[in-house]
């Protein structure tokens, strides 16, 4: 990640604030979601970008993990 903090220190800062912080549990689990979408994403684009650079002529791509990164990106909004 570029940054200035990482999910898991995101994760952890709000695992120590202050008691009874308002919704930290959904935060964390966003948080993890969308670090998990951004890892789907860049997994499945690999393949097209090298593509695209001329590194390979033909590319097959899977987008299952993908599609189930949003769906788990999505449920926790």
């Amino acid at each position: 990640m570029s940054e200035k903090y990482s999910t898991d220190e995101l994760v952890e800062w709000l695992s120590n604030a202050e008691p009874g912080f308002p919704k930290s549990d959904a935060i964390i689990a966003r948080l993890r979601a969308a670090d998990k979408l951004c890892e789907a994403a860049k997994t499945a684009l690999d393949p097209i970008n090298e593509m695209i650079n001329g590194k390979k002529e033909f590319t097959t791509v899977n987008f299952k993990g993908l599609a189930e990164a949003i769906a788990d990106y999505e449920g926790n909004q």
